[in-house]
């Protein structure tokens, strides 16, 4: 026989030690609870004491200064060293649920882990959750719709415990889409990128925005079809609820957007429409004109040196200080700037990356910046066999750059240097570096929208 009974502190001691709990044919256990429980020793295999469950905290919620499309929300909890979630979500999504708001938050923080994955869970728990009293204002919230508020306790594994105080609320019923009017501007104009400003007459209205070259409008009509078009398409490759897609694809609120990856000196509209779910306009379309500044390249540049040695001859020479350099390529590059640069970017990418079309100077150079090496004299890569191609440019005092310099070139057995050449000058091979991989060609915004919201698809969160 198997006794189960709840852990209690110094139990263990007082039940095994003391005379009187025991005796020669039977085991006494004396619960919490003030139950005395009596076995023969004889039918005991073994006591297991399991650990008493976590106190379920509690949890007053508030809700206030509703309005058609926010809402404050308020969260006092009855221990202030407890950490818990907490959020909103739709009174439909809520019904959907299966493992109620449990599913919401292990779903959010599983997201977390996968989209951080160098964080620790900790840093992303002290990021995610909350500590004493909070309070947090929602905007941009469904007008006319039921919610559902939620707080629940998260220990530091990262799991819910305890159980979830909820309570509802609805926000203000909103006006027709179409009645909603538009207040479109910029600032920060430049060569490549403005910051977009809207302001809707209805914060509860989803609208669209986007830009389009003068010369590629087609008229108003012709414009919001192609929209609706490519997000009724996008929606059925992912197998998405068209009005759930729109709902993320779409604004609500004042908006302060940066955009860029434009022309210089190109005329261009900002154009601004109510959606309805199905993606088709729910009103006029309201446009701004503005011209990109134009910008001459500066004259800093950066000279480029290189050479290659054969990584599975490196390896037969010395197999400690090569490994894993077999069927690779290792090459060491030197950078020369002239007087003119004070910083300058280098990366070497797989493939063929000379067509400017397919990979526009601007949205190059932002891949360059973020995958590649700043203001090295030299660096040491790691590449595959076939093409290649350097990628680099400097830029002047003024933050100007100067041209994007592209090198193709292909790295074959035949060519590469003796290993002997890699001696004094070189960089130390635990150095090398695998080659920079730079991003996909820059997405349009509507692309760009579409991804994100397929990325946010499975969250349910309104307050991340």
């Amino acid at each position: 026989m198997r006794c189960f009974g709840k852990y209690i502190i110094g139990l263990v001691s007082v039940l095994l030690l003391g005379a009187q709990a025991m005796t020669a044919q039977t085991v006494r256990l004396h619960m919490k609870s003030g139950e005395t429980l009596e076995y023969a020793c004889a039918d005991v295999d073994s006591i297991t004491f399991v650990p008493a469950e976590a106190d379920s905290p509690k949890f007053q919620l508030a809700v206030s200064d509703i309005g058609i499309a926010s809402a404050t929300l308020s969260v006092t909890p009855s221990d202030d060293a407890v950490r818990y979630y907490y959020d909103v979500c739709t009174r439909q999504q809520y019904d959907a649920l299966t493992g109620g708001v449990e599913e919401i938050v292990t779903s959010y923080i599983e997201y977390l882990k996968g989209r951080y994955p160098t964080l620790t869970m900790e840093q992303i728990l002290s990021n995610a959750l909350s500590q004493g009293a909070d309070s947090d204002h929602l905007t941009g919230l469904p007008a006319g719709t039921e919610f559902v508020f939620y707080a629940i306790a998260v220990d530091n594994e990262g799991k819910c415990y305890g159980e979830a105080a909820t309570t509802t609320f609805s926000t203000l019923p909103g006006g027709d889409p179409a009645d909603c009017t538009f207040e479109v501007d910029y600032e920060n104009l430049s060569s490549d990128a403005l910051t977009v400003l809207v302001t809707p007459s209805d914060p509860s209205v989803r609208y669209w925005m986007g830009i389009v070259s003068v010369a590629g409008f087609a008229g108003d009509y012709a414009l919001t079809a192609q929209v609706q078009q490519e997000i009724a398409d996008y929606a059925a490759s992912t197998g998405m609820d068209m009005a759930e897609l729109v709902q993320k694809v779409t604004f609500a609120g004042d908006i302060a957007l940066e955009e860029s990856g434009l022309t210089p000196e190109t005329p261009y509209y900002i154009y601004v429409y109510a959606m309805n779910p199905d993606g088709t306009a729910a009103g006029a379309l309201t446009k701004k004109r503005f011209v990109t500044q134009s910008e001459l390249p500066s004259d800093a540049a950066v000279s480029l040196s290189y050479r290659y040695f054969d990584g599975d001859a490196l390896y037969a020479n010395n197999p400690e200080t090569y490994a894993g350099y077999q069927g690779k390529v290792l090459v060491q590059t030197r950078l020369t700037p002239n007087e003119t640069a004070v910083s300058w970017a280098l990366a070497l990418a797989k493939g063929d990356l000379t067509d400017e079309t397919l990979y526009p100077d601007e949205a190059t150079k932002n891949a360059v910046l973020q995958a590649g090496y700043i203001n090295a004299e030299s660096k040491t890569f790691v590449a595959d066999w076939g093409t290649c191609t350097f990628l680099y440019f400097a830029a002047d005092a003024d933050g100007i750059d100067g041209v994007l310099k592209r090198l193709l070139v292909t790295f074959d057995k035949a060519n590469a240097c003796p290993v002997t050449e890699i001696g004094v000058e070189a960089l130390p091979a635990r150095l090398a570096s695998p080659a920079a991989l730079l991003a996909a060609p820059s997405r349009t915004a509507l692309g760009l929208r579409l991804k994100q919201a397929a990325d946010r698809q499975h969250r349910h969160t309104f307050r991340h």
